[in-house]
């Protein structure tokens, strides 16, 4: 009935032909909000896991959820996405990285368009140098090293920053990203993230990253 963005969908139909009243109308009598921009509100929302919780099955391990970044709606499309085309597991691994980025002084953006994206940015637009990140995540199953972004922001348009960054990242296993591509878009498959030791490069690699960031008097802030 709902799609991800939380509007009702508009090719919903009732498996009765002959029932014609609102969806929305009926979400709302049972106690579902809505934004001006007919959104349900995320608040509300329960992901898979909690509805099992709520009867009473029997759920292992929930899945953690991110830093809800500048929208917690957006966070919840983000991992409502990756968690239906990547499953749990890689969602976990995923997750984990996220937490980690935060945790050394990173923070997290969304995108908005309808695949919901995670930027994993170290400065903000009214930082010293002006916004960076190193990476988007997009639920469709890639890591994507922006380096065509980087190019044009300090201090990884040094062509040396950025070569120093590609070769930690290919310490990685099963990553390989090409030198011809110093310049453009790379990444590599989520899936390679469901190695422990895989996570732990990666959040090495970045949190190296972060540190290039700041460094030289460039000072911390979120856009």
């Amino acid at each position: 009935m709902l799609q991800a963005d939380g509007k009702v969908s508009p090719n919903f139909t009732w498996l009765d032909p002959e029932r014609t009243d609102d969806p929305r109308t009926l979400l709302e009598a049972e106690g579902v909000t809505f934004d001006r921009h007919g959104r349900a509100a995320a608040a509300q929302r329960l992901i898979a896991e909690e509805l099992a919780l709520l009867i009473g099955a029997d759920v292992p391990d929930l899945i953690p959820e991110p830093d809800p970044g500048q929208d917690a709606g957006l966070r919840d499309q983000f991992q409502g996405q990756l968690v239906e085309r990547q499953g749990p597991d890689i969602t976990r691994a995923v997750v984990t990285v996220l937490t980690a980025w935060v945790e050394a002084g990173g923070y997290l953006e969304y995108g908005v368009e309808k695949e919901t994206s995670c930027f994993l940015m170290a400065r903000g637009k009214r930082d010293q140098g002006g916004n960076i990140w190193p990476a988007v995540i997009y639920p469709s199953g890639k890591f994507e090293v922006v380096f065509q972004h980087l190019s044009r922001r300090s201090p990884f348009n040094d062509l040396a920053q950025r070569e120093e960054l590609r070769q930690r990242l290919n310490k990685i296993d099963g990553v390989d990203l090409p030198a011809a591509k110093i310049d453009l878009r790379p990444g590599f498959d989520l899936s390679i993230l469901a190695n422990s030791q895989a996570r732990e490069q990666l959040t090495d690699a970045l949190g190296w990253f972060h540190d290039r960031a700041h460094s030289d008097g460039l000072i911390d802030g979120e856009a």
